[in-house]
């Protein structure tokens, strides 16, 4: 009996999953009016470029999965409102089987669309957002042409010319709300960049007013590369607050591997940072150029490589910081003619004589600013944010990712490769009635491994497929309280694991199959059927998959159904409320 129970399950996983996956919905061109993408009509696949026109807002509900084809991307004039949760990310994604960095363009706010309004504890209040979604594989993540959309709890990776690129107006032009962008709480790793900051790159409009003010705060920073200059963020112009932040494995061929600021509003500041494992050829971590400032307080400075100057590239203040075991001819190298102030650091030493090794300033050069590194902390200092731990090799050596886990679940679903796990909870609630074949209220699990994970450095050359439309999918029947649940769980029944190699043919086999043995051979339902088969599901690898496992699983299940009334009174039921999505794609 438990095997029959496996299998049925098995059956219907196989038929929810076809409908689910195949339910494509194509959009392409203007969007002039209010628009909703649904999770019913999900996944959408952007077979040409999207424009949202002022006075218009696209919404997009938790779970939805969105394909760019290539070169297509999506800009906002009016408002994007795109809003997930930790459980049911919406996915920005290619469309390709096999996808690579700069598959598809970017999500682009233009200076007409809607800038977000904050309040003083910088909470979004109103206006364009991009909240818990997943960015990946474009050309760059999310572009902002002098506007300020609020961006927070989201994973951006795997895009080729930058994570963030945030071009941003002063309060001239866009008021004194309006003009506080806001980055906060992102997975933001690797990403690359042709020139500067392929993690967050931040400039100010020229002529738009005094610079904006930007918040970069709490985000994770990872094993971004950029080809010259700010390979975690760059900055220049903008007045940035930088605070608890996570800047690691990220490198830069030129200068500021962590953190590059070049012509700086003259208010930017870094407090609360971990920057560590970073590194470029000069400014490891850290590089400031002439017309540039940058104060620093509370941070970790350490284990950075830098092949020449200092892992700390001036002009800067560094104070209650800890600074240690960075590799490089010197950890402060003063370019400048003005002191650097750096007081009450924790230098791994209280030696004077060691500490002034580890500076290059006025001392080596008397045309450089003396580095003004008196009083000397005595132990560590307290830092606000944990320290990470490794979680990427030695920079000097390589940069490559060891272990890297986000803080949050991702509900990301990738394009299968070669392989497809499918990762399924059933949830069996009586599902005929307390005399049926199921006669059982026990949860079985079909599914192998651990649930899908967030952030992941680099290209999958396989993936796992997680179904998971919302929290739950429930179809209920008319009579029963019956629900057949797809869910992210992580529990495992071994047995049930479906994995799907790829098939030749999808012939259907002469014997009879379920839905013959339930509506009968001629029936319109079984057309209809059929239609979907070769019309929807035969036209992909993985839908060609499907039929295969559907096929297999056949003379069991049908087996049951024609020794047993109530199941296949109850199967009919169920196959009927499927009847209504399956026939809406037949007519697309």
């Amino acid at each position: 009996m438990k095997r029959v129970l496996i299998l049925i399950v098995c059956f219907f996983i196989s038929l929810i999953i076809a409908i689910k996956s195949f339910a494509e919905t194509p959009v392409s061109g203007n969007i002039t009016i209010d628009t909703n993408w649904t999770l019913s009509e999900s996944p959408y696949i952007v077979t040409g470029s999207i424009q949202v026109y002022p006075g218009a807002t696209l919404t997009i509900e938790p779970g939805v999965i969105v394909r760019f084809n290539t070169s297509t991307g999506l800009t906002i004039g009016g408002q994007l409102i795109a809003i997930g949760n930790e459980s049911n990310k919406i996915l920005f994604t290619s469309n390709q089987q096999n996808p690579q960095k700069g598959d598809w363009k970017y999500i682009y706010f233009t200076d007409s669309s809607t800038d977000a309004l904050v309040n003083e504890e910088l909470n979004y209040v109103s206006g364009n957002i991009i909240k818990y979604c997943v960015i990946e594989y474009a050309e760059t993540g999310i572009t902002c042409g002098q506007c300020t959309p609020y961006i927070s709890n989201n994973i951006i990776r795997n895009n080729s010319n930058g994570g963030i690129y945030y071009y941003c107006a002063g309060d001239d032009a866009h008021g004194t709300l309006s003009n506080s962008g806001v980055i906060s709480d992102n997975i933001i790793m690797n990403n690359s960049a042709r020139y500067q900051g392929a993690g967050i790159y931040c400039n100010f409009a020229s002529g738009k007013g005094s610079p904006c003010q930007m918040h970069i705060i709490s985000n994770q920073i990872i094993a971004n590369n950029a080809q010259e200059e700010g390979g975690g963020i760059y900055c220049a112009g903008a007045n940035m607050n930088i605070d608890n932040n996570i800047i690691t494995c990220n490198s830069a061929t030129i200068s500021g591997g962590g953190i590059r600021c070049a012509v700086s509003g003259g208010s930017s500041s870094a407090k609360n940072n971990i920057i560590t494992n970073n590194s470029a050829s000069q400014g490891g971590a850290i590089s400031v150029s002439s017309n540039g400032f940058l104060r620093l307080s509370y941070c970790q400075i350490s284990g950075n490589y830098s092949a020449e100057k200092g892992v700390i590239s001036s002009n800067i203040t560094l104070s209650y910081s800890n600074i240690y075991d960075n590799t490089s001819p010197y950890v402060i190298y003063n370019d400048y003619s003005s002191d650097v102030g750096a007081p009450n650091n924790w230098w791994g030493t209280t030696d004077v004589s060691i500490i002034q090794e580890e500076i290059f300033d006025y001392w080596d050069d008397l045309t450089r600013g003396e580095v003004l590194f008196d009083p000397i902390s005595t132990q560590p200092n307290p830092l606000n944010i944990p320290d990470p731990g490794t979680i990427c090799e030695n920079p000097s050596t390589s940069t490559t990712l060891t272990t890297i886990q986000p803080t949050t679940s991702s509900s990301t679903s990738l394009e299968p490769t070669s392989s497809t796990t499918i990762e399924i909870l059933i949830t069996t609630t009586s599902i005929i009635s307390t005399t049926s074949i199921f006669n059982t209220t026990t949860t079985t699990t079909a599914g192998g491994g651990n649930g899908g994970g967030g952030g992941g450095g680099g290209n999958p050359t396989s993936s796992t497929t997680t179904i998971q439309p919302t929290t739950s999918t429930s179809f209920a029947l008319p009579t029963t309280s019956t629900s057949i649940v797809v869910s992210t769980s992580t529990t495992s029944v071994a047995q049930a694991t479906t994995s799907i190699q790829p098939i030749t043919t999808t012939t259907a086999p002469a014997t009879l199959c379920p839905v013959e043995a339930i509506y009968g051979s001629d029936s319109e339902e079984t057309k209809l059927l059929r239609v979907y088969r070769d019309k929807v599901l035969s036209k992909s690898a993985s839908g060609r998959q499907m039929i295969k496992t559907y096929y297999e699983l056949s003379p069991a299940v049908v087996e049951v159904l024609q020794n047993n009334d109530t199941a296949r009174a109850n199967t009919r039921q169920i196959l009927d409320n499927l009847l209504p999505a399956i026939r809406k794609k037949v007519k697309q």
